[in-house]
């Protein structure tokens, strides 16, 4: 998408955002993830790959997410970044995914999978949370991602 389109889609999200209701989910605190992450022995960080895009949008949300370009009209199929309820369902749909795995945090695309213990252990976690992945058809950027260390930067801040 060229410079013009992507800030002729911003301004019609702008319009629109006044308009479309919010999807309230609670947002973690970055502090309060950091602050629980005390002890661990490995970490390992998961980056989601194009993650707004992996959520269909219903009928009704695609009609009113037409925008129309000098090549004609372009209905949002999946999620769009940049309306206003985006972020809470993303959120949402991560927290849902790895809510009965107390040592996996998520933070939108930023996902951290801890161990307290033995080297095998983190890869067994890893393969859990890589097949929940799987099942919701999520996909991993790989380049963005680090398995097992002792030390590695998320949401900003080095951590070991």
């Amino acid at each position: 998408m060229n410079h013009s389109i992507e800030l002729g889609v911003l301004r019609h999200f702008t319009g629109l955002n006044k308009h479309v209701g919010r999807h309230p989910f609670p947002l973690p605190s970055i502090q309060e993830t950091i602050s629980t992450m005390s002890k661990f022995t490995y970490c390992t960080t998961v980056d989601m790959n194009m993650g707004y895009w992996t959520i269909p949008m219903c009928p009704e949300s695609q009609r009113i997410c037409t925008i129309i370009l000098t090549c004609g009209k372009f209905s949002y199929e999946r999620l769009p970044m940049g309306l206003a309820p985006s972020p809470d369902v993303y959120q949402e749909k991560m927290s849902l995914l790895f809510i009965d795995l107390e040592e996996v945090k998520v933070y939108f695309d930023d996902i951290l999978v801890l161990r307290f213990d033995s080297f095998e252990d983190p890869l067994l976690n890893l393969q859990v949370v890589l097949t929940c992945i799987r099942k919701a058809n999520l996909q991993v950027n790989v380049t963005k991602s680090k398995c097992a260390a002792i030390e590695t930067e998320y949401l900003g801040f080095n951590i070991s």
